[in-house]
């Protein structure tokens, strides 16, 4: 599967296919807001912030019996959340 496209179109980690997808993309920019509140922060050399350096990347996997795709587990709840930089490590990661 392609890195740059949603894995879960048709099942999702939850049942809601709609939620699902958005919360990737709302924790994406949840960190960049926090580590570049003021728009003014750090920027790599091709002009992304920390969660764009790992935009559509999210480390290890699994699959539900749905087909569904997911790397979080907690509360009894899956779900699927792209890695972050790591500034430390200088690699996209799950974990500071």
């Amino acid at each position: 599967m392609s890195t740059c496209s949603v894995w879960n179109r048709v099942v999702s980690p939850n049942g809601d296919t709609g939620v699902d997808a958005m919360l990737s993309p709302i924790a994406h920019e949840i960190v960049e807001a926090m580590s570049d509140p003021l728009l003014n922060a750090w920027l790599d050399s091709k002009g992304d912030e920390n969660a764009d350096k790992c935009a559509w990347t999210y480390g290890t996997t699994y699959r539900l019996g749905n087909g569904a795709y997911y790397n979080i587990a907690a509360n009894g709840k899956y779900y699927l959340i792209q890695q972050n930089w790591n500034a430390n490590r200088q690699t996209c990661a799950m974990s500071v």
